[in-house]
């Protein structure tokens, strides 16, 4: 069973709001990491589809995806390695995924647990489910499972800039 926490946030500028936003993952559960759902580390193949409401202009607009993963403590390096992967391909195949980065925590917990984050840029609605239902993301989802790599869900947070710059460029 694979488990993310899902949260949406409202977007005037791309005209829709996100809350409305139905993340689907197959035989998902949405428990958030609080929860004392704990049945977390085991990850199946993932079915990531975001069905956005049918009026939304969401579908054809640039929009960001923030992913906090929680690897077990002395896992984070076997992770990072597993998503360099992922993000080659990504590169390479995805042309609709704008951006992907690869961050780790610069502070551990005081119990020496880490955070990565991604931080993800989609053209569009159909890059993120293309992203999502590619055999690469699908097998490293499989992994994390199998080598018994994390300690909580996924966090996603679907969000839409509202201002600032994101290069110097």
């Amino acid at each position: 069973m694979v488990n993310y926490y899902i949260d949406c946030f409202a977007t005037s500028e791309a005209g829709v709001d996100l809350g409305s936003a139905v993340g689907r993952v197959l035989t998902a559960s949405t428990a958030s990491p609080s929860s004392s759902n704990k049945a977390f580390s085991n990850f199946d193949s993932v079915d990531w589809v975001f069905n956005i409401t049918s009026n939304s202009k969401m579908a054809s607009k640039e929009f960001n995806v923030i992913a906090i993963l929680h690897p077990k403590k002395g896992k984070t390096d076997i992770v990072l390695r597993q998503l360099k992967e992922v993000a080659e391909y990504v590169q390479k195949n995805e042309p609709g995924v704008l951006s992907y980065s690869i961050n780790r925590s610069l502070r551990p917990s005081k119990d020496g647990e880490e955070e990565i984050i991604m931080l993800e840029r989609y053209k569009d609605q159909a890059a993120l489910k293309e992203h999502g239902s590619s055999q690469t993301f699908t097998a490293f989802n499989k992994k994390l499972a199998e080598q018994d790599l994390m300690r909580a869900p996924m966090v996603l947070k679907m969000v839409g800039e509202q201002g600032g710059f994101r290069s110097r460029l």
